[in-house]
């Protein structure tokens, strides 16, 4: 029973978005890419990624200031915490076909952690000391989180993320990262990896479908979880256990 309220998913409620035509209308047409986070680093991505893709666009930021900046730009704005628009709207019936994080979290982790909350249990514990000898250039978080790179350099912003080399140096990676982490395999801890790509040069995100394949194999793991997003050359890992809510 656990498991199926958390498979079953409700159809999307209406929401209410600021638009720069109409003022405020109910979210009918269903913005195709959601950028969750409206600072610096979400307008960047929306400068780049308008002039790319024809889509529709939705920002999600909770900082009333930030909304209204942004909403000169996006013409499509909510003003909420980003996790728990996320949690609440995003589902397997429908949804944007991209999500771009731009919050200075772990989106996906987060995202997981509110979605299986009053089903499942999750408790955090520091990613295991033996995991940062595995991958490139290991930092620890304050919360015991590990943040992975290919490089030991501040990264340009429009990086076009090449197949074979690093756009900084010309030379090839160390490795490619995503891949590297779903061939990793840990004596304790399943891992579960979401993979970035680049939509545009310094911008990067995934689908619906990755953030529930990640939580159908968060559901299913025998024991602690390795979760972890990455591109090809850097990534954010956490580490929890999952245990029954009461």
């Amino acid at each position: 029973m656990e498991t199926a309220k958390i498979l079953a998913s409700a159809m999307p409620e209406t929401d209410t978005f600021r638009t720069g035509k109409t003022g405020l209308r109910g979210m009918t047409a269903g913005p195709e890419i959601w950028i969750v986070g409206a600072g610096r680093f979400g307008m960047r991505a929306l400068c780049k990624l308008r002039n790319r893709i024809g889509a529709r666009y939705l920002a999600i930021d909770q900082n009333p200031l930030t909304c209204e900046d942004a909403h000169a730009m996006t013409g499509a704005i909510i003003c909420r915490d980003g996790v728990d628009y996320l949690s609440e709207r995003l589902n397997r019936m429908g949804g944007p076909r991209w999500i771009i994080p731009a919050v200075p979290v772990h989106l996906a982790y987060e995202w997981l952690c509110r979605r299986l909350r009053g089903v499942k249990l999750i408790r955090p514990v520091p990613v295991p000391a033996d995991v940062e000898g595995c991958f490139p250039n290991p930092m620890r978080g304050r919360n015991g989180e590990l943040y992975l790179s290919n490089a030991d350099f501040m990264c340009p912003a429009n990086c076009s993320e090449p197949d074979r080399v690093c756009s900084y140096t010309g030379k090839a990676r160390p490795c490619i990262l995503f891949q590297e982490l779903r061939k990793f395999q840990h004596d304790q801890f399943r891992s579960v990896v979401i993979r970035s790509r680049q939509l545009a040069p310094g911008v990067g995100g995934y689908t619906p479908r990755d953030l529930y394949s990640a939580l159908d194999a968060t559901l299913s793991a025998d024991g602690p979880v390795l979760m972890t997003t990455a591109c090809k050359c850097h990534g954010v890992m956490h580490a929890f256990t999952v245990e029954s809510n009461g």
